[in-house]
């Protein structure tokens, strides 16, 4: 991971939560893709019977106690980073990209949304 990583955090605040840190601290925006979102089997029950399948997911993302590493790396490095974990039994995937808009998008089968109709600022 380290020779790819240009940032990490533990992810404890949930995913949307420390994501906005993450993306606060590089003073950048964010722009995530919930559908590729890992989910137990638990979540993947509870998200079938939801009728909002975007506020569910978003739901899903929100909580805490995920404790496990959020890591950003350059554009391109992603893959690279699978294979490399992939060797060490590991699955990680892509979840999000940072921007140059200081907000928070979601990405929805191809489309963007402000986060709950409101633009997030992110940084001061």
């Amino acid at each position: 991971v380290q020779q790819f990583a240009r940032g990490a955090m533990d992810m404890s605040d949930g995913l949307i939560g420390d994501a906005l840190k993450m993306a606060a601290a590089a003073q950048v925006g964010l722009e995530l893709d919930l559908s590729g979102l890992p989910l137990s089997p638990e979540a993947q029950r509870w998200l079938a019977l939801q009728p909002d399948q975007t506020a569910a997911r978003q739901a899903l993302a929100s909580g805490g106690d995920d404790y496990c590493p959020l890591i950003s790396v350059e554009p391109g490095q992603g893959p690279k980073l699978q294979v490399e974990a992939a060797k060490l039994g590991l699955t990680i995937g892509p979840v999000g990209r940072f921007t140059s808009a200081r907000a928070l998008r979601f990405k929805e089968g191809g489309a963007l949304s402000e986060a709950g109709g409101y633009r997030h600022r992110l940084g001061a």
